[in-house]
């Protein structure tokens, strides 16, 4: 990874209270790699978005964690990170 915003978005600051929440790095790298709105990396970032609200009708932990892990598995696997 050459260009300095992906790296940015990739690598872990070293402090976490400067790290962007997970959707919020998936969208930003999304817009800046011109994915379409079909692509996993955006339905899964909304999906997490959505499931974080824990307000929201239906909400259970155990929705809320397996959004992470998915929208987790697809930053992984676009962007090489480790999963944890």
């Amino acid at each position: 990874m050459t260009d300095h915003f992906r790296s940015q978005l990739v690598l872990d600051p070293p402090d976490p209270a400067d790290r962007a929440s997970l959707p919020t790095r998936m969208v930003a790298l999304a817009d800046h790699d011109g994915l379409p709105a079909t692509h996993l990396m955006r339905i899964r970032a909304a999906e997490l978005e959505a499931r974080l609200d824990c307000k929201a009708p239906g909400w259970t932990a155990q929705n809320m964690v397996g959004a992470w892990a998915r929208a987790r598995h697809v930053w992984s696997e676009y962007t090489g990170e480790p999963m944890l």
